[in-house]
């Protein structure tokens, strides 16, 4: 038990962040296995649960620290990006820090359109997978997150400003931001095109 725990504390590349799954494929164990390690660690306090499926790892008991939202956000909705208001934050094209991490999907899975967790706010949104393009990965850490280019970004926002703090918002940034015009045209283009 020792050991494979010992694995799970030293499984590093995985972040301070991973999920149930990532952990069973690194660790090549059965389900059962995995929980009775799992369970141990979390006895001990070297793992905390944010929710179902996604812990927090701590190399010192109770010491896990909060992840970073965008990376949660990524556990959370797998198939999808940050986008709208915290990408415009994220680029430093709004002055506003909104209090909800905005992630846009083309998945349906019933998710619920307002997740609370960690003491953080995740809105999800979900698009027809047409209009999920122009997606971009940032490293938070050890992992990667995906998050909607900065053109992609504002043509969400124009698209559905109430995502973004509104259209003040979304007018502001697109006339702060340095952007690929080109780019930006297209995808309105493509945007307009899709639209249902």
């Amino acid at each position: 038990m020792l050991l494979k725990a010992g694995e799970l504390l030293g499984a590093r590349e995985l972040g301070d962040i991973f999920t149930k799954k990532e952990a069973q494929e690194k660790l090549g164990i059965t389900t059962k296995q995995l929980n009775y390690y799992l369970e141990a660690l979390l006895r001990e306090e070297f793992l905390r649960r944010i929710t179902r499926g996604i812990y927090v790892l701590s190399l010192e008991p109770g010491k896990a620290s909060s992840p970073h939202e965008f990376l949660l956000g990524q556990l959370l909705v797998p198939n999808g990006a940050v986008a709208y208001w915290s990408a415009l934050n994220y680029y430093g094209l709004t002055e506003q820090i909104p209090r909800t991490v905005f992630l846009q999907t083309p998945v349906k899975r019933g998710y619920r359109k307002l997740l609370i967790l960690d003491g953080k706010r995740f809105k999800v949104v979900v698009v027809s997978p047409e209009k999920f393009f122009g997606i971009s990965t940032v490293r938070l850490g050890r992992r990667e997150v995906r998050i909607t280019d900065p053109e992609k970004t504002l043509v969400d926002c124009l698209d559905k400003p109430k995502y973004c703090g509104g259209i003040t918002e979304a007018v502001k940034a697109l006339k702060n931001a340095r952007l690929n015009y080109e780019k930006l045209l297209e995808y309105a283009e493509w945007m307009k095109s899709k639209a249902s």
